[in-house]
């Protein structure tokens, strides 16, 4: 007889055996790694004691914390007003954001609050988050990548005077465009008007 009959016979089988076995190894790593997140949240603890220790101890020159803090705020605000807008997945302020390379029929998708060597090709500015102007960057790389493809790149939103076929030294805008902001992107209702100058 198998051994798989006579534990059937006997009331055991060898698939019962298995399943405590298994229960057990389960439970031993999950046991393990509840301790691995115990020492962690514990090492997380006494890090933030830590900082809270050396914030209770640091004395601002103008005289509290609250007071550094909104000084720090007042001049994050200079440039971006504090009133957020719903654009994608990020927020953004009223102020001034970069663009990147704009869609065939005229729209911008990726803005960002901070210039992107490389990538960024625009400045926008809005005030009220919904309606804005933007000029070309003329920058020694917003011109590199604007150059790649006039196209591409610049045509879908401005009108171009000058030679396009000589490298520019500069990209002049000369009248600024205006965009509005409908489903999250920022859609040019009046090209800009740009100047290459070599």
């Amino acid at each position: 007889m198998s051994k798989g009959m006579l534990g059937g016979i006997f009331g055991k089988t060898s698939d019962s055996e298995k399943i405590p076995t298994e229960v057990d190894d389960r439970l031993e790593a999950i046991e393990e790694r509840l301790s691995l997140l115990e020492k962690r949240l514990q090492l997380v603890t006494n890090k933030m004691k830590e900082l809270e220790v050396l914030l209770e101890g640091h004395v601002p020159k103008n005289g509290s914390v609250e007071e550094e803090y909104t000084e720090v705020e007042h001049q994050q605000t200079a440039t971006h007003q504090a009133s957020p807008i719903e654009m994608g997945n990020a927020k953004m302020s009223y102020g001034q954001y970069y663009l990147a390379t704009p869609t065939i029929d005229g729209c911008f998708t990726e803005v960002s609050a901070r210039e992107e060597v490389g990538k960024s090709l625009y400045l926008l500015t809005t005030t009220d988050g919904i309606n804005g102007c933007f000029i070309l960057l003329d920058t020694p790389d917003a011109i590199a990548t604007a150059m790649i493809s006039v196209s591409q790149f610049i045509k879908p939103v401005c009108k171009v005077v000058g030679n396009i076929q000589a490298y520019p030294n500069h990209i002049i805008t000369e009248e600024e465009g205006n965009a509005v902001l409908e489903n999250c992107v920022w859609k040019v209702v009046k090209k800009a008007v740009v100047k290459f100058e070599s």
